[in-house]
C-alpha cells in the first residue's frame, strides 16, 4: 500500500488544501477561513490550495497559500452530472492518480466537502495524512451513499454540526469532531429599528438560486399572507445560479409579479460583502427545502444583531433557537412560513429582542476567532497522530501566532 508518513526531503512541512468551489458562498468562505487558520498554525509550511476554477474565492486564498492551483478536480454536482458520469472512464482515473500524488507529496491534505470524489477516495489510502471537512447533510439515497462512503474511507472527519454528524453515523474507530462554521465579528453593529408602524418589515434571503434553497417557497409564502400582513413586508432575494445564469431567476421574478405586488420584491446578484444587506434587513429567512448541514446565513445575521426565520431541519435549529433568537417553520410548508412571517410582522418587540439575543449567542459560540482556535487544535492533534505502523511522523512542532 501507499506510504503514509513522508516529511519532505528539505524538512519543510507541506500541506495541500482542496476545495470544490470558486465563488464566495458559505462553504467557499469556510475554506478560506480554514486555510487562514492552518497558515497561522504552521507559518513556515508550504501550503498549496487547489480549486477547480478561477473566481472570487481565489483572491481570499492567495495571501495564505504559497501556491494556488487551478486543477480539474473530480467534483460531484447535480448540474452536469450526466456529462460527468459519461466521461468518468477517461477523467476519473487521471484525477485519482493526481490525488494520490498530492497525498504522497504532502504531510497533510485538508479536503473541504465530500463532493471532491477523487481526493476523498484517495484519502482511504492515506488516512493519517487526511482531514475531511463535511458541510453537506444530504437526505435519501444520496445521503446514505455519501455516509457509507465516508465511513468506508475512515479518515479523520470534521462535521459542521451535530445534525451532519448524525446523518453520516461515523463508526467508533473513525476520529471525528463537530466544529461549527465561524463568522468574523463586524466592526460595527446595530439592532433593528423596526417598530411595526413607520416602515415595512424587511426580509432578506441570501443564497444560490435553486429549488433546494427555496426562493420560490418564500415568494409563495408571501402570496399566502393576508392583505394586512402583506402590506407590512418587503423582500430582497440575493444570489445567482451556479455557473451560467439559468432561467430560474426569470421564473422567480414572474412568480413574484403574479402576486400582484411586484414592488415588494427585489432580486439582486450575489455580493462579496453582504454586511450592508444585513444592516438593511430586520430578519434573515432561510427556507431551505433540503437539510442544511449548518447554514452560515443565520450566523451572519446574528453577528449583525438580526433574528432569522429558518426551516426546522438539519443544523439550522442548532443555530437559531425558536422564539428566542428567531423562529422555526415546518420545512417545505409555505403556509406555515407565511404564518411565521405574519407573526413577526406583528411582533416588532420580538424582532428587536430576538436580534439582540442572537447577537449574544453569536459572541458566545460562533465568532471566527473561537472556531479558528478549535480548528487549529484539531489539525495539531492530527499532525502528531501515529501512523499505521504505530509510530509518529516527524512533524515540526506547530506554534500558534499571538
Amino acid at each position: 500500500m501507499f506510504a503514509e508518513c513522508a516529511l519532505s526531503r528539505d524538512n519543510v512541512m507541506r500541506i495541500l488544501c482542496v476545495h470544490q468551489g470558486f465563488e464566495l458562498y458559505g462553504s467557499d468562505r469556510c475554506f478560506a477561513e480554514s486555510l487562514q487558520a492552518i497558515r497561522k498554525l504552521f507559518p513556515t509550511a508550504k501550503i498549496c490550495a487547489v480549486i477547480p476554477r478561477d473566481g472570487p474565492l481565489a483572491a481570499l486564498l492567495r495571501p495564505f497559500a504559497d501556491e494556488l492551483r487551478i486543477a480539474p478536480l473530480w467534483v460531484l454536482r447535480k448540474r452536469g452530472f450526466g456529462r460527468l458520469l459519461a466521461s468518468a472512464p477517461f477523467t476519473f482515473p487521471l484525477a485519482f492518480v493526481r490525488a494520490i500524488a498530492g497525498f504522497r507529496a504532502n504531510d497533510l491534505v485538508y479536503i473541504n466537502t465530500v463532493t471532491v470524489l477523487d481526493h476523498l477516495l484517495a484519502a482511504a489510502f492515506f488516512r493519517r495524512k487526511a482531514l475531511l471537512h463535511v458541510h453537506e447533510a444530504p437526505a435519501g439515497l444520496i445521503g446514505l451513499g455519501f455516509a457509507a462512503l465516508v465511513r468506508a474511507v475512515g479518515a479523520p472527519t470534521i462535521f459542521n454540526s451535530e445534525a451532519t454528524r448524525r446523518a453520516y453515523r461515523p463508526d467508533d474507530h473513525m476520529p471525528n469532531y463537530v466544529l461549527y462554521n465561524g463568522v468574523q465579528d463586524p466592526l460595527t453593529t446595530s439592532l433593528s429599528d423596526y417598530d411595526g408602524k413607520t416602515r415595512r418589515l424587511r426580509l432578506l434571503m441570501i443564497g444560490r438560486l435553486s429549488h433546494a434553497k427555496g426562493q420560490d417557497l418564500l415568494i409563495d409564502a408571501c402570496g399566502l399572507l393576508p392583505p394586512f400582513c402583506l402590506e407590512k413586508i418587503e423582500v430582497r432575494i440575493v444570489g445567482g445560479s451556479f455557473g451560467a445564469q439559468s432561467r430560474l431567476e426569470d421564473e422567480l421574478r414572474c412568480r413574484a409579479k403574479n402576486l400582484g405586488r411586484p414592488e415588494l420584491f427585489s432580486f439582486e446578484p450575489f455580493v462579496d460583502d453582504p454586511s450592508a444587506l444585513y444592516d438593511w434587513c430586520d430578519l434573515a429567512v432561510v427556507p431551505s427545502r433540503v437539510r442544511e448541514g449548518f447554514g452560515r446565513i443565520p450566523v451572519e445575521a446574528m453577528a449583525h444583531g438580526r433574528a432569522s426565520i429558518v426551516a426546522a431541519h438539519g443544523g439550522l435549529p442548532e443555530i437559531v433557537t425558536n422564539e428566542a433568537t428567531g423562529w422555526h417553520f415546518a420545512p417545505g410548508d409555505a403556509r406555515d412560513l407565511a404564518a411565521v412571517i405574519c407573526r413577526a410582522a406583528l411582533s416588532s418587540e420580538k424582532v428587536r429582542r430576538f436580534g439582540e439575543a442572537g447577537r449574544r449567542r453569536f459572541k458566545k459560540r460562533f465568532t471566527a476567532a473561537q472556531i479558528e482556535r478549535r480548528l487549529q487544535a484539531i489539525v495539531r492533534q492530527r499532525m502528531v497522530a501515529p501512523n499505521s505502523r504505530g509510530t509518529s511522523c516527524p512533524m515540526q512542532e506547530p506554534q500558534l501566532l499571538p
